[in-house]
């Protein structure tokens, strides 16, 4: 009413506008008009995020997407918002937050976000403008493991080690896990891994290193000699974690055919008493046993005579003490076996003599042990025995003999010749008698 008009309008788009005025059809002054129309407020609803970044990762290896903020009519934003975005990875399977983000302002509404994921797994990644979700929020975001990692990398031998003990002539596995700079399980294969296994002045040996494709490598060898071996596992030319290795290789188990025995016990023994000798158990490739365990049996044979078993001490050493008894003098055989098996240089031939002579079995025989003559000489015979019934069948004993008169309290010995074979012949004279008998002793 006053010669004034006052002209309203909106635009919804940002950008450069020229606005024309007229006045009865014709421009007025200074039309058209430059108009620019900048984007409104940030609006948390329309802002977008894009970027690899947002949908994989590698954990340990860094990683960007972007932000780009927007108005309520999607209009890009060209300055800093007035608010704040925060981003946040939740793990999908702990729900724990990790991966802190660094978010870079470019100053003119595009924002980096840029992050180093640590544990590899399933993320949801929350977006947000002044704690409101921007357009797609949550995100979903995959964490690969990375490249194995020489530092972390490692064997797949529990709590004592026990890989790391080999049994000689079995074939023998070890597995290599690949970590990533993260500790994170590798899932694929392909690293480079090398292995060298080298003997205590045995010179390198044989071991073979698989790809099992899924993080997962396997080492397999097979040594026949027991002893100390080092185990060198490289990732790019560097030892991983702990290596060398110790690996020690065992006996594997006793083989009788390449166990041997020794002691006087495998050639000559004595009734009743035995001699004993030595086992020494070795494995099938010739490796000394260092501890015990086995189930030895020693065997005593003879035609027409029941078996007799030794006894067998275990020494915890990986030899035996062996004790073979019998009672019957003569030539036996002797049978040392491993689950029926024979031990090298078995069976063996033994000689068994008669044990101490025992006064009990021995046996006199002839006249002179029953009736003698006045001034004549009398005989009798002395058969040594052991105390199993054994002839002694050797002479160097100590034999006596004595007559005693009980009225006259007279004492008479015998002499007494040792023919060398355990007989022993005895004479003696009586001089005096009163018609009483004699006690003839002999001992």
């Amino acid at each position: 009413a006053n010669g004034t008009y006052t002209v309203e309008y909106t635009v919804t788009v940002a950008g450069l506008y020229y606005v024309m005025v007229t006045l009865g059809g014709e421009p007025i002054q200074g039309a058209p008009f430059r108009m620019q129309a900048f984007p409104a407020k940030t609006r948390a609803s329309h802002s977008v995020a894009h970027g690899v970044g947002l949908s994989v990762a590698t954990a340990g290896v860094y990683t960007e997407f972007s932000l780009l903020a927007k108005d309520t009519y999607g209009n890009d934003e060209t300055k800093s918002s007035e608010g704040n975005f925060s981003v946040a990875f939740r793990n999908s399977a702990t729900g724990g937050v990790s991966a802190p983000a660094a978010i870079d302002d470019s100053l003119r509404g595009l924002y980096t976000v840029g992050y180093v994921p640590r544990e590899a797994g399933i993320y949801s990644v929350d977006v947000k403008y002044n704690r409101m979700p921007i357009f797609g929020s949550p995100y979903t975001l995959l964490v690969r493991p990375g490249r194995a990692d020489v530092s972390k990398s490692r064997l797949a031998c529990g709590d004592h080690d026990e890989c790391l003990t080999a049994v000689a002539g079995d074939a023998h596995v070890i597995y290599l896990h690949g970590h990533d700079v993260m500790d994170n399980a590798c899932k694929h294969g392909g690293d480079p891994f090398t292995v060298r296994l080298v003997g205590d002045g045995d010179g390198e040996q044989s071991a073979r290193l698989n790809d099992l494709g899924d993080g997962t490598y396997s080492i397999q060898t097979t040594i026949k000699k027991a002893g100390g071996y080092k185990l060198h596992l490289r990732l790019d030319g560097h030892n991983i974690a702990g290596s060398p290795f110790d690996l020690a290789v065992v006996p594997g188990p006793s083989c009788a055919p390449q166990s041997s025995a020794a002691g006087p016990g495998l050639a000559a023994s004595a009734a009743g008493v035995g001699a004993s000798f030595v086992v020494q158990a070795v494995d099938c490739f010739g490796n000394k046993q260092t501890k015990g365990g086995d189930r030895w049996v020693a065997t005593m044979t003879r035609p027409g005579e029941p078996d007799q078993f030794g006894v067998v001490r275990d020494r915890e050493d990986g030899s035996y003490e062996v004790v073979p008894t019998v009672t019957r003098s003569g030539m036996w055989k002797l049978h040392v076996t491993l689950g029926g098996v024979q031990i090298a240089g078995g069976p063996f031939d033994v000689a068994v003599s008669a044990g101490p002579t025992d006064a009990f079995a021995s046996i006199a025989a002839g006249d002179g042990i029953k009736q003698a003559y006045t001034g004549e000489v009398s005989v009798f015979m002395l058969r040594t025995k052991d105390a199993y019934g054994n002839d002694r069948a050797a002479g160097g004993d100590d034999v006596r003999a004595v007559l005693v008169q009980g009225s006259t309290s007279q004492a008479v010995h015998a002499k007494v010749v040792d023919t060398g074979d355990g007989t022993y012949t005895l004479r003696y004279t009586l001089e005096i008698t009163s018609g009483d008998d004699y006690i003839l002793s002999v001992y």
